[in-house]
């Protein structure tokens, strides 16, 4: 979780820069994002993030994720979130337990009004 408990819609900002990936010996595969990063679990339903990074040293997770394109620099959008997170990945829908929505940190697309995140008004 970032800084602010997680929260897209507060101060919490992850990495400033680029779009390399990288590999970190806990397992952790991180994506430098470019805005305020949370948890995937804070996403309501209808709402799009980035993939910026997955918080696992679980190998067997990090290639199940991999395995269902959800990876840093993946779009994803968020169909269900009760009793699992439903995710559409590109044409492809997955579903996830909560206990692993919480360990991808995603860079908010849409407001909570479902306009892209750089919209006036």
């Amino acid at each position: 979780m970032s800084a602010g408990g997680g929260n897209c819609a507060g101060g919490a900002t992850g990495p400033t820069s680029g779009a390399r990936i990288f590999r970190v010996r806990s397992g952790t595969i991180i994506r430098e994002g470019r805005g305020p990063t949370c948890e995937l679990a804070a996403l309501m339903v209808g709402e799009r993030g980035r993939v910026v990074r997955v918080k696992s040293a679980n190998a067997r997770l990090l290639q199940k994720l991999l395995a269902m394109a959800v990876l840093p620099g993946s779009e994803v959008t968020v169909n269900l979130t009760f009793p699992a997170f439903v995710l559409e990945v590109g044409n492809t829908r997955v579903a996830i337990d909560r206990s692993i929505a919480r360990q991808i940190e995603v860079e908010r697309l849409t407001r909570l009004d479902g306009r892209p995140r750089n919209a006036g008004g």
